[in-house]
């Protein structure tokens, strides 16, 4: 999970971020659920797109999420520009490891590569 600052907002939001990829413009965002938002915001709990050239700050932090079971990189509007997401489970385990991290795959290059996060 993450914690960000837009850069027009005073507002701090926590995302458990799917799927990192770029957009038809080459603008590099991030997509997941709104966990919770310092304003109160009806949108948490709710789907959401940042755009990580109007974040004005990010921080990781030690809190792990289970993978939305509705998530699905395989759709169309992933097919291009993917660069990381989240595993996909069948049956989520929220601690697929043992240690509180869960692999992501990504692909740089054409080159698929694991790291965990």
């Amino acid at each position: 999970m993450i914690e960000i600052l837009y850069s027009d907002d005073t507002q701090i939001r926590i995302l458990s971020v799917h799927i990192i990829r770029i957009g038809e413009n080459g603008e590099i965002s991030f997509e997941g659920i709104q966990n919770h938002s310092t304003s109160k915001s009806p949108d948490d709990g709710v789907w959401k797109t940042f755009r990580l050239d109007r974040v004005k700050s990010i921080r990781v932090l030690e809190d792990r999420f289970v993978p939305d079971a509705e998530f699905d990189p395989t759709v169309s509007r992933y097919s291009k520009g993917m660069i990381a997401h989240v595993p996909v489970f069948e049956n989520p385990d929220p601690n697929p490891l043992g240690n509180g991290f869960f692999p992501i795959t990504n692909e740089i290059d054409g080159e698929k590569r694991l790291s965990f996060y």
